[in-house]
């Protein structure tokens, strides 16, 4: 039920912002990477 949703969400984003799977997964990546860079402190 909860891969359903992720998935769902997923595809909600894809044609809500037009990029392709790798470009979303690739800007999700870098959020989380700085994302955690600022919470941890750490330098990027």
């Amino acid at each position: 039920m909860a891969l359903a949703m992720f998935q769902d969400i997923k595809i909600v984003l894809i044609d809500g912002t037009g990029l392709g799977k790798d470009a979303l997964h690739i800007y999700v990546s870098l959020a989380v990477f700085f994302g955690s860079s600022l919470w941890f402190g750490w330098r990027a």
